[in-house]
């Protein structure tokens, strides 16, 4: 599969190929079991996030019943406002919010970077609970 990025500081974009197998259980094969599992689990928990996020905020919404409508919820369907979360639009809006670090002033950078290195480290730990 080709992978195309972007880098926005420099205005560049490299496609790469890389192989993920044609199915799961040829990237089973390929990656391994545990592998393809993390994978899809962070993956997955992103996704969860987007959707509860997206109901959140909403302040019409009350938790309770963010946390009744989510307990029908399935990865892959779409959300009641009829949007799809998928991990390209995940991914999508990740890339979109990084391309804003270019209004951000010099001095600032060190202090996004490791708040953003924080965050990834705390996601990480969780993720292994």
């Amino acid at each position: 599969m080709e992978v195309l990025t972007k880098s926005n500081k420099t205005n560049r974009s490299l496609p790469v190929e890389y192989d993920f197998g044609a199915d799961l259980a040829e990237a089973v094969k390929l990656h391994g079991e545990k592998v393809v599992y993390d994978h899809y689990e962070a993956d997955g928990k992103v996704c969860v996030q987007a959707v509860v996020r997206g109901a959140l905020n909403d302040p019409a919404n009350s938790l309770e019943a963010v946390a009744t409508k989510f307990k029908t919820w399935k990865l892959g369907e779409t959300t009641a406002r009829g949007a799809g979360v998928t991990v390209g639009k995940v991914m999508q809006k990740i890339a979109d919010d990084v391309s804003a670090l270019d209004s951000i002033p010099d001095d600032q950078l060190d202090a996004v970077q490791k708040r953003v290195s924080d965050a990834l480290a705390a996601r990480k730990k969780s993720a292994r609970k």
